[in-house]
């Protein structure tokens, strides 16, 4: 309901959509009717995030770097993980499955994200696709995952004690 749909954006500090060709399992899986009623579904929460103060970004859900890539996700998709789970997109139905492809999920660029995001118009998607990514980007402090220098451990008398081993295997 579009009462859940505003509690559930109420948590974020923004909300994502992807391009269509992400959602296509959707369709082929009969969860959403048509490819317009999807188009309506995401109208509706991009106009629902932007009532409540939500920077609406447009995101590709990317998985792979290249379309070569792909393979790798595909494989991933049909392998059994522990336990026999599934991952969402294993088509069960032996025929479906062999008629059914995965998402194109690599990465895109930017005129093929307003490409992907051109049937909302020509300015929502630039702000979707640039000013708000943008904007996002505004608000994430620069962090570095792999440190740029050497942080070696803080023992206490460390310093002292290899100093120490130096200068006993210099004698030595």
């Amino acid at each position: 309901s579009q009462e859940d749909l505003e509690k559930a954006m109420a948590f974020y500090d923004y909300v994502e959509i992807q391009p269509l060709e992400c959602y296509r399992p959707l369709i082929e899986q009969h969860s959403v009717a048509t490819m317009d009623r999807l188009k309506e579904i995401l109208r509706n929460i991009i106009e629902t995030g932007k009532s409540l103060g939500k920077i609406v970004v447009a995101t590709g859900d990317v998985h792979y770097l290249t379309t070569e890539q792909k393979i790798y996700r595909d494989i991933y998709i049909q392998a059994q993980g522990i336990g026999g789970v599934r991952n969402p997109l294993y088509v069960y139905n032996a025929e479906r499955r062999r008629k059914t492809k995965s998402p194109n999920q690599r990465f895109l660029t930017t005129d093929e994200m307003l490409d992907a995001f051109a049937w909302l118009g020509k300015e929502l998607a630039y702000e979707m696709v640039v000013t708000n990514t943008n904007k996002i980007t505004d608000m994430t402090e620069v962090i570095i995952p792999v440190h740029d220098r050497l942080y070696p451990p803080s023992i206490e008398g460390a310093n002292e004690k290899l100093e120490e081993i130096c200068y006993k295997t210099a004698h030595e």
